[in-house]
């Protein structure tokens, strides 16, 4: 079955209030892109738990009990918080706030994907429905595949950053002033 029966839904007060449209059920390499979007993000967001982790001199439990099913913009605004608290204005803050900008608008790339119902109209094309008074064209599975690259590539610039970039150099440097 590659839809649900039909359902009626009224998204917005035109000439579509009345539209019947179905239920999209995407086939599976499509579906597979929608669960690599979902992961991979959630992947982004653990390592803004460990930024917190590292800019704290945390353990790892303690940061991950911390940052406990905090959203990606609670996270972004921590991380943000805690390393000017830590660096001060300055070359690392700014180059964080990069980061966490490109992360905030990943993050609202895949909200856009991730909260929207995709349906097929009644002509059988596939589309977003959301708030928006029009309907949009749904990602292709290329599409939700480079969303999820260019997560995946973010998270791993965010651990290795961390770890042993430049990130690394201004938490060594705060570390052994004490701060």
């Amino acid at each position: 079955m590659n839809h649900l029966p039909y359902l009626q839904l009224s998204v917005a007060e035109d000439e579509r209030e009345n539209e019947v449209i179905t239920l999209h059920r995407p086939e599976t390499q499509h579906a597979a892109a929608f669960g690599k979007v979902a992961i991979f993000h959630a992947n982004l967001d653990y390592a803004l738990r460990l930024m917190v982790k590292s800019l704290c001199n945390l353990e790892l439990k303690e940061a991950l009990r911390a940052t406990s099913r905090q959203g990606s913009h609670a996270l972004r605004e921590r991380v943000r918080k805690l390393a000017q608290q830590r660096f001060g204005e300055g070359e690392a803050l700014v180059k964080l706030d990069a980061i966490l900008c490109e992360a905030k608008l990943l993050t609202e790339e895949r909200n856009d994907v991730m909260h929207s119902v995709l349906a097929k109209t009644e002509d059988g094309t596939v589309v977003w429905i959301d708030e928006r008074p029009q309907h949009r064209p749904a990602a292709t599975e290329d599409q939700l595949n480079t969303l999820a690259d260019k997560i995946w590539i973010l998270t791993h610039r965010i651990h290795d950053e961390r770890l042993n970039g430049w990130l690394a150099r201004a938490l060594n440097k705060t570390e052994k002033q004490g701060l």
